[in-house]
């Protein structure tokens, strides 16, 4: 937070990077070549700065430095601040991929080769599980969301190889990013339960059609949790699905978690699951880009009369438009969209250029999957 009015930070900033909403602003700053969405919100007679997530973050020094320096383009006094005072820059290693950078070096095939089993763990937490699952002659991949978990894996992974860090939710990587039939192990230990809001929880019905899609024949996956219900509910899926059949989880799971609930006196549930059956599911086509042109002549005249939007997904669940910001400098519009789909909730922002062409800004869902692409059609028609 800076001693300085909201009015006076937007002066200050560079005009072209500044979109302004009606109660705050957002400031798109570029730093290594990579754009970071800034929020400006006005608190009393100061000013919050704010770096919204994405998936390229993974550099706190990086991040505070981008801070620093646009607080000190304002010369404002920093008042408050959340960025500890001592942070020092680590190179990222290349083993740390996004959804983007995933399928630009040709996916798994491109990033680990075809050599060896593939084995892959949804939530890895400090890394001590995937630590032990990496070794000669097998291809391990981590999927995880949370900065602190990659960072901390990353540097106890140090000095190792054939292994991938992908920062992505982990449903949502299996089902769009991972071919059919590749993937020999499936580990997910002790996934949060949402005991008040199981509806929100992992392992569903849809979910066990795309374990089933990724895992080879004969594949396995392997869960364990301390959370009796919802042990119930995932032995109750699998009992059901005629694609798993019981098999005998590995004694060795032993996490951070594990011993956390056992020293309390907790039952583990341990349950391996091994593919027995096949599913065909069309994915429809993977996109890095996906720019749309539509016919619009006054984007400041949309942004004044905006108001939010939405519309139900085919499959299930549904797209919206929370707000919308505009830029003067450049007469371009950006729109802050939520799509949550049956498995996944996924934030975008959307940049509409004044030649009338939409196009996404990248943060880690640059992907655009089918769901998004139809979303962001609807949108285009909405607009025109």
């Amino acid at each position: 937070m800076v001693r300085k009015s909201f009015k006076e930070v937007l002066r200050s900033l560079p005009p072209e990077g500044l979109y302004l909403g009606r109660r705050n602003a957002l400031f798109l700053a570029e730093k290594g070549g990579l754009i970071y969405p800034v929020a400006i919100i006005p608190k009393g007679e100061g000013t919050i700065l704010k770096v919204q997530r994405g998936g390229h973050f993974l550099d706190q020094a990086s991040l505070a430095g981008l801070l620093l320096s646009i607080a000190g383009r304002l010369e404002g006094e920093v008042i408050q601040s959340t960025i500890p005072a001592r942070l020092h820059s680590k190179p990222i290693p290349p083993q740390y991929v996004t959804p983007r950078v995933w399928l630009e070096k040709g996916g798994i095939r491109g990033l680990l080769g075809e050599v060896g089993p593939l084995l892959v763990e949804i939530g890895f937490g400090n890394g001590e599980f995937l630590e032990r699952l990496v070794g000669p002659g097998r291809r391990v991949v981590g999927i995880e969301l949370s900065n602190w978990s990659i960072r901390r894996t990353l540097n106890r992974l140090r000095g190792k190889d054939s292994y991938v860090i992908l920062k992505a939710p982990g449903a949502w990587a299996l089902q769009w990013l991972f071919p059919e039939e590749s993937v020999n192990s499936l580990f997910i230990l002790f996934p949060y339960p949402w005991p008040k809001k199981p509806a929100r929880r992992m392992i569903q019905a849809p979910f066990l059609d795309t374990v089933a899609q990724v895992l080879v024949e004969g594949g396995e996956i392997v869960l364990a949790t301390d959370h009796a219900e919802y042990a119930g509910e995932i032995e109750s899926l699998f009992r059901q699905s005629p694609l798993f059949q019981k098999s005998s989880p590995p004694a060795e799971l032993n996490t951070k978690y594990l011993r956390k609930w056992t020293s309390q006196g907790l039952r583990i549930y341990k349950m391996a699951y091994r593919k027995v059956g096949r599913v065909c599911r069309e994915k429809g086509e993977t996109l890095l880009c996906y720019p749309l042109e539509v016919s619009i002549s006054h984007p400041q005249a949309l942004w004044e009369g905006f108001s939010p939007w939405g519309c139900p997904l085919p499959q299930g669940g549904y797209f919206k438009v929370e707000d919308c910001l505009y830029c003067p400098a450049r007469r371009a519009l950006l729109f802050i969209t939520v799509l949550q789909d049956p498995d996944l909730c996924l934030h975008h922002h959307f940049l509409l250029w004044d030649n009338g062409v939409i196009d996404i800004l990248p943060t880690w869902g640059e992907v655009v999957t089918p769901p998004l692409a139809w979303s962001i059609k609807r949108l285009s028609s909405w607009l025109s």
